[in-house]
């Protein structure tokens, strides 16, 4: 029927995205639970800020992208991760923007 040849494609398309989306989200989110237990296990918040930056600028991994860009990611932006460490650390949430900007990856 004419229904059915319209809605396969959907349906396929669903059965290889969701799998591959729900692989990323869970991949994102064990990326930062390694980063808080690493703030924890070092009770240095201030070098893991420093020690990513550094790990995204030698892979050239994304800084900031959009919401929807960062489903199809396995890891999240470098902003996001940065922000998330300053909430886990108890630090202002700006201090993120601050190392960007201290190391030449944002401007003011």
């Amino acid at each position: 029927s004419p229904l059915t040849h319209v809605f396969r494609p959907i349906f396929v398309l669903l059965l290889l995205l969701v799998p591959l989306l729900t692989i990323y989200s869970i991949s994102r989110y064990f990326e930062y639970s390694c980063d808080r237990e690493a703030i924890k296990f070092t009770n240095d918040p201030e070098a893991g800020l420093h020690a990513l930056v550094n790990l995204y600028r030698m892979t050239g991994s994304p800084i900031q992208c959009s919401r929807f860009v960062e489903l199809f990611m396995t890891h999240p932006s470098l902003t996001n991760r940065l922000e998330a460490i300053t909430r886990a650390a108890h630090i202002p949430v700006g201090r993120a923007s601050a190392v960007l900007i201290e190391q030449g990856l944002q401007s003011h």
